[in-house]
C-alpha cells in the first residue's frame, strides 16, 4: 500500500494503538501526530502543557504545521490528535489524504478514558462537545469504523 492511512477520532478510541498495529500489519511507517508535536516543542512540554500554557489557538497552529508536513507522505499510518478537526483548514488538510478513517466509539466507552479537566469542552456539556466533534469527524473522513481491530481490517478503503 503506497498511500497513507490517517486515523481520526476521540481521545482514547485507540488511534495510536490501532495505528501501530496497522503499520506493522501493512509494513508501513507509523507517525503519531501527538508525539511529533511534543518532539517539536522547544521547551520539552507535553501536549497538555502546550495547550494549557500557550492556549488552544497556538496549540492548533502547531498541530496544523505537523499535519501540513505530512501531506504527500507515502506508505504511512498517521494517528492524529483527537482535536485535529479543530485546526484551521482541517477539512482542506485532511482531504489531501485518500484514506481518512474515523475510529468511532460511544461516549459511554470513551468518557472514563478522558483526563480531567476536559480542556476540549469550551463551555459545552460533554454530550454537546461529543456531538460537535462527531459531526466534524464525519465531514472529513472517507470511512467510519467501529473501534475494533477486526472492524478496522475490514474497512473498505483498506481492501
Amino acid at each position: 500500500m503506497k498511500e497513507s492511512i490517517v486515523l481520526i477520532g476521540y481521545k482514547g478510541v485507540g488511534k495510536s494503538s490501532f495505528g501501530k498495529r496497522l503499520a506493522e500489519y501493512f509494513d508501513m511507517e507509523f507517525i503519531d501526530v501527538d508525539i511529533e508535536m511534543e518532539e517539536r516543542d522547544l521547551l520539552g512540554r507535553s501536549n497538555r502543557q502546550i495547550f494549557l500554557g500557550d492556549g488552544e489557538k497556538i496549540f492548533r497552529k502547531k498541530e496544523q504545521e505537523v499535519m501540513f508536513s505530512l501531506i504527500g507522505k507515502q506508505n504511512t499510518v498517521i494517528s492524529t490528535g483527537g482535536g485535529v478537526v479543530e485546526i484551521p483548514n482541517a477539512k482542506e488538510i485532511l482531504s489531501q489524504f485518500t484514506k481518512v478513517i474515523y475510529l468511532y466509539s460511544e461516549i459511554e466507552v470513551l468518557q472514563p478514558r478522558w483526563p480531567k479537566p476536559r480542556v476540549f469542552l469550551k463551555g459545552m456539556s460533554l454530550e454537546e462537545a461529543f456531538a460537535r466533534r462527531d459531526r466534524l469527524y464525519r465531514q472529513v473522513c472517507t470511512e467510519i469504523v467501529e473501534g475494533s481491530w477486526d472492524q478496522i481490517l475490514s474497512a473498505k478503503c483498506l481492501q
